[in-house]
């Protein structure tokens, strides 16, 4: 009788998650839920136009993003490029995947809008990386950017080790090679390369980091349904810390324009 209803549970846990990977949020992972949050939120405000194209560089191995944003604006091709990258069942029409290190040449003036969450953090040129994302987009292009703040406050020892996937070995792309940048370093860097109506504002406040942490330390412990039952924190207080940015985060979100 109990693997009877744990099979149930199991079963309507998976359809649950399923449909809030496929169709909300892209992953149940605490960081990747507010780095979606934003994401979503800047093509809300702005949405691509049909026909228009849209790069999400370095997407991750199951551009799972991506792959929302595509469901989302059916008639607007969403390419997405990694080092390491895999279709997943299901994958929506005007998705395109693109085995691609984002450090070299992109193509060139094709984008309506460029997306990157926590990349620059990994690579070993983050200014020739931007500069890729500045050549990429057309003239009024828009840039969306989520990296971590240089400046970094944590509650539990604990959550502080180095990513090391438990279900492979490492590979080129997962390690911080810094962890992370100030403002004023964006803006310059941004600022140099011809980006004007930069944005900046920081996300990750305190009360955010608190249960990023506290599912890096489920996580880690094997804790079954980590992600789901800190998810309604997440979703509160990520939405609070965007309508009311706060003075003091773990991150930044930047939005930047290519001159027309």
């Amino acid at each position: 009788m109990n693997s009877f209803f744990s099979g149930i549970f199991r079963s309507a846990y998976v359809k649950l998650t399923g449909w809030l990977h496929t169709r909300w949020t892209g992953g149940l992972q605490a960081a990747y839920v507010v780095r979606s949050l934003n994401v979503r939120a800047a093509f809300r405000a702005q949405p691509p136009p049909e026909g228009a194209r849209v790069l999400d560089a370095g997407c991750g191995e199951g551009a799972a993003l991506a792959a929302v944003l595509a469901r989302r604006y059916p008639r607007v091709q969403f390419y997405a490029a990694d080092l390491f990258i895999q279709a997943q069942p299901g994958s929506p029409p005007n998705l395109r995947l693109l085995v691609h290190d984002v450090q070299k040449v992109l193509p060139e003036g094709s984008f309506y809008a460029v997306y990157s969450t926590d990349l620059l953090e990994h690579v070993e040129d983050p200014l020739g990386v931007l500069a890729n994302f500045y050549t990429a987009l057309a003239p009024g292009g828009r840039l969306f950017l989520h990296t971590p703040a240089s400046s970094q406050f944590h509650y539990f020892e604990s959550a502080l080790e180095g990513y090391r996937p438990s279900f492979r070995d490492t590979r080129p792309g997962d390690l911080h090679l810094r962890e992370g940048f100030s403002g004023e370093e964006m803006k310059g860097m941004l600022s140099g390369l011809g980006f004007t109506d930069i944005r900046l504002r920081r996300t990750f406040s305190p009360p955010v980091f608190f249960f990023k942490e506290l599912y890096t330390i489920g996580e880690r412990a094997g804790v079954p349904g980590t992600g789901i039952l800190l998810l309604p924190f997440m979703l509160l207080f990520g939405t609070v810390e965007r309508l009311f940015p706060p003075r003091r985060g773990n991150g930044i979100w930047v939005e930047a324009s290519k001159p027309s």
